[in-house]
This record gives C-alpha cells, sequence and structure tokens, in this order.
C-alpha cells in the first residue's frame, strides 16, 4: 500500500527517490560551483563527477575541488566525453552574465547537454 516499510517501534525505510543518476560536470569552482556542488549532491537527479575550469585558471595545486577532479575546460571531452555526462555552468553573474552564456554555448557546441536545477 505504502512505498515505505512501517514496523512498529523500528525505524522506517524510505525507498530511493531518485533512481538512476545521471553524471554531471559543473564548470566553475567559485561561489556558485560550491552552492551548486551541495545541491546537486543532496537534492538532485544528478551525481558530480569532476568540476571544469577556464585553463586561465587553471591552477597545478587545484587538482581536487570537494575531492573531485579539476580539469581544463578545454579538456573535459578527453576524460568525460558529452555522450557519457552533462554539464552544469555554474559561474557567477559578472559582466551582466555574458561570461556564463559564452561558456555555456562553448559546451554546447561541443554536444554537452546543460542541466539546470529548480529547488
Amino acid at each position: 500500500m505504502y512505498p515505505w516499510n512501517l514496523t512498529w517501534k523500528k525505524s522506517i525505510t524510505f525507498p530511493s527517490l531518485v533512481e538512476n543518476k545521471m553524471d554531471i560536470i559543473i564548470v566553475g569552482t567559485g561561489a556558485t560551483g560550491k552552492i551548486a556542488y551541495e545541491y546537486f549532491s543532496y537534492d538532485s537527479q544528478y551525481t558530480v563527477v569532476a568540476f571544469a575550469i577556464n585553463s586561465n585558471y587553471f591552477r597545478e595545486d587545484l587538482t581536487e575541488f570537494y575531492g573531485l577532479p579539476v580539469i581544463a575546460l578545454e579538456k573535459i571531452e578527453d576524460k568525460y566525453p558529452p555522450n557519457k555526462v552533462r554539464a552544469f555552468v555554474a559561474i557567477g553573474n559578472s559582466a551582466l552574465n555574458r561570461d556564463r552564456a559564452r561558456v555555456y554555448h562553448y559546451m554546447e557546441e561541443k554536444g554537452y547537454s546543460l542541466v539546470s536545477y529548480v529547488s
């Protein structure tokens, strides 16, 4: 009758609300990237597998973020091809969103499906 098991004086076991999670990469490691990671990790149908940043901002000491690999955006296809993962552009709204739009279109041109988050 109910999708969970209720047992008297025992804990309630709920079914997984999201099965078959899809892998995504988050483009950006700033404040927006941090927030996106939290939302996608704990409240979505996606599993964050990596972060990507523009090679102009890439530093040799930034190889991991939240325990996940950080890849130069221009090399992302080598390790995470567009037919295997989706992407989320987590870049702030500087320059009236032009930077975000530019990266969004770049990822789109590379063949990535881009995702959004609605709470």
